[in-house]
């Protein structure tokens, strides 16, 4: 079941063409470029600021995107009032020379190298403050001419996010405030790579504290890998620890929700699993007792 909406929220900033000095030289009018960013619906949905790339062709030879010696490097967008602005304007090259954009967000106000850029997910995200610092979004356009119409660019999720849903057998009441939920045995920094969207794990690995979103539901965002056979999803209900082993991999742009199943044993509690899949389906085995 998809327990997330999409919504499109549409930003407009001015993209004015340069004068020339070739007065026969047709250039193009001033006209509005259009930022569309993917966010999911809900109190964790946090617009941030956004760092904008720009790289010139030479001729019909594609331009490529430079550490930090770009035609626009590290523009910063600013999200204001529902929509975005530019910081300063910028201009098309000439009414010919296509261009290559290159999007990301939340912005970073210094980029030491756009190729590889170090990005860390906030290891205790139950704050929706670190759950929304925690999202990559990534956007680019390729071999665009200049126009007086408008560009359409679109940023769309780098890493992954999973919702855990805790829930018990018949009969056995479970308290939303006595449950927390970490994920375990992931890598929690990413090199990426702003021209190819590529994201590559790095460092070590360390919890992650899931933010109770309410109704026992525990969502947290984690940079895209495949995970080895570990102690994947830890739960403390009450002050008892209950842990779910498996291996998993966990793709861009990905929502995977899991639902645990607290059950009432002779011995205790157990912590039970039906089936998996991925991408909105449940999975998984029995762990506790």
């Amino acid at each position: 079941m998809n327990r997330y909406l999409t919504m499109i929220v549409s930003v407009a900033f001015l993209f004015i063409a340069c004068e020339s000095a070739d007065d026969n030289v047709q250039q193009p009018e001033d006209g509005a470029v259009v930022l569309v960013t993917r966010a999911e619906e809900g109190e964790n949905a946090s617009p941030v600021d956004a760092g904008l790339f720009m790289v010139v062709y030479n001729g019909e030879k594609k331009g490529l995107l430079q550490e930090d010696l770009n035609y626009v490097n590290n523009l910063l967008l600013r999200f204001s009032d529902n929509s975005w602005s530019l910081s300063e304007p910028i201009y098309w090259p000439d009414s010919e020379t296509k261009c290559d954009f290159y999007a990301y967000a939340p912005y970073r106000e210094n980029v030491e190298n756009a190729k590889k850029m170090l990005f860390r997910i906030e290891c205790d995200q139950s704050s929706d403050e670190n759950l929304a610092k925690s999202d990559f979004l990534w956007g680019t356009l390729q071999d665009r001419t200049p126009t007086a119409s408008g560009l359409d660019l679109r940023l769309s999720h780098m890493f992954s996010k999973l919702t855990v849903l805790v829930a018990g057998e018949s009969g056995f009441k479970i308290s939303n405030d006595d449950v927390s939920v970490s994920i375990g045995g992931t890598y929690n920094s990413a090199i990426i790579d702003l021209e190819s969207g590529m994201v590559t794990p790095v460092g070590e690995k360390h919890d992650v504290l899931c933010n109770n979103s309410g109704n026992l539901e525990y969502t947290a965002i984690l940079v895209p890998q495949q995970l080895a056979y570990c102690d994947f999803i830890k739960i403390d209900w009450m002050g008892m620890q209950y842990v779910l082993q498996t291996a998993m991999k966990l793709s861009p742009n990905k929502k995977y929700t899991l639902t645990v199943k607290l059950k009432k044993t002779e011995s205790g509690f157990d912590v039970g699993i039906d089936g998996w899949d991925i991408v909105d389906e449940d999975f998984g085995g029995t762990v506790g007792g």
